[in-house]
C-alpha cells in the first residue's frame, strides 16, 4: 500500500484504517459476550488486546515498518514506573487535600474495592492503551514528523484536553487544565522512551489511583474505590465535581514531573526539529 507522503494526509488515512477495524472488532466482542456484569473484565481485556492488534496491523501493513513503539522487552518495567509514578502524584494531591482539611477518608468498601479491581481496573487499562496508541504512538508521532517536537507537543495536548470537553461537570478551563497537566505529561513520556509503556502506565494510573482508590472523581465521572471519602473545599483546589484534573495542586505537580521529563528527553537528543 502507498502512504500519502505528507504526515498529516498519513494520519487522516491511518485514522480511518485504526478506527473503523477497532469499532468493529469492539462491537462484536460485546454482541458475542454475555450481558452479565461478570463478563465485563473479559469484554475490557478483549478490546485492549484487540486495539493493538489493529495498530500493529496498520503499522506492518500501511507503514511497513517494524512497531518498535509496541515491544515488548522491557515493557512491563516502563508501565509499572509509569503507573507508580501516577499514583504518587494522586496521593500528593490527596495529601494536600488531607492536609487543609478537604479530604477525609471514612473507610475502606471491600465491595467497593471488589468493583474497582474487578471493573474499574480493566477498564482503565483499555482506556489508556486505546488513548495512548492513538494519541501518542499516531497523532503525536505524525504531527512530530511534519512540524516538529515542540508543535506536536502543544497541538496534541490541546487535542486531548480538548476531546474531554464533553464530559460530565467539564468546562473550556478542564480542557485546557488537562491539556497542560496530562497532554503535556503523555507525550513527554513517549517522547523520552520513543514507546507507548512509560505513557501508558502514567495514564492509567492516574485514572484508577482517582476512580478506584481514593475515591476521587475521575474526569467528571464518579469514583468506585476502595477508599471511602469526603472531598470538598473550593473547585481550585480539590477540582470539584470534575476531579483533580481541574484542581491548581494537581496542576502544579503535573507540570513538575513534565519539566523533569523533558529535560530528560532534551538530554537524550530525543527533541525532534521542524523538518526542512
Amino acid at each position: 500500500m502507498s502512504l500519502p507522503r505528507h504526515p498529516l494526509l498519513r494520519l487522516l488515512l491511518a485514522l480511518a484504517l485504526i478506527g473503523a477495524p477497532f469499532a468493529l472488532g469492539a462491537k462484536l466482542i460485546q454482541l458475542a459476550l454475555p450481558a452479565d456484569p461478570d463478563w465485563r473484565v473479559v469484554g475490557n481485556l478483549l478490546r485492549g488486546s484487540w486495539m493493538l492488534c489493529v495498530y500493529l496491523g496498520y503499522v506492518r501493513w500501511a507503514e511497513r515498518r517494524p512497531a518498535l513503539e509496541l515491544g515488548l522487552r522491557g515493557a512491563g518495567r516502563e508501565f509499572a514506573a509509569g503507573a507508580g509514578l501516577a499514583t504518587l502524584l494522586i496521593a500528593a494531591f490527596v495529601g494536600v487535600l488531607a492536609a487543609s482539611g478537604h479530604y477525609r477518608l471514612l473507610g475502606i468498601d471491600a465491595a467497593q474495592g471488589w468493583v474497582a479491581l474487578s471493573s474499574v481496573l480493566p477498564a482503565m487499562l483499555v482506556v489508556a492503551i486505546a488513548e495512548e496508541l492513538l494519541l501518542r504512538g499516531l497523532l503525536f508521532r505524525l504531527l512530530e514528523q511534519a512540524w516538529g517536537s515542540w508543535a506536536a507537543l502543544a497541538v496534541s495536548s490541546l487535542i486531548f484536553g480538548l476531546l474531554h470537553q464533553f464530559n460530565p461537570h467539564a468546562s473550556l478551563y478542564t480542557s485546557l487544565a488537562l491539556a497542560l497537566q496530562l497532554g503535556l505529561m503523555f507525550a513527554a513520556a513517549y517522547m523520552l522512551t520513543r514507546r507507548i509503556w512509560l505513557c501508558t502506565g502514567l495514564h492509567f494510573g492516574w485514572n484508577f489511583a482517582q476512580a478506584g482508590l481514593f475515591g476521587l472523581p475521575m474526569s467528571g465521572f464518579e469514583p468506585k474505590a476502595w477508599f471511602q471519602a469526603e472531598v470538598d473545599g473550593p473547585s481550585w483546589l480539590s477540582g470539584g465535581a470534575f476531579g483533580a484534573e481541574g484542581a491548581v495542586p494537581s496542576l502544579l505537580l503535573c507540570l513538575g514531573l513534565s519539566i523533569w521529563l523533558l529535560r530528560r528527553v532534551w538530554l537524550k537528543g530525543e527533541l525532534r526539529p521542524r523538518p526542512v
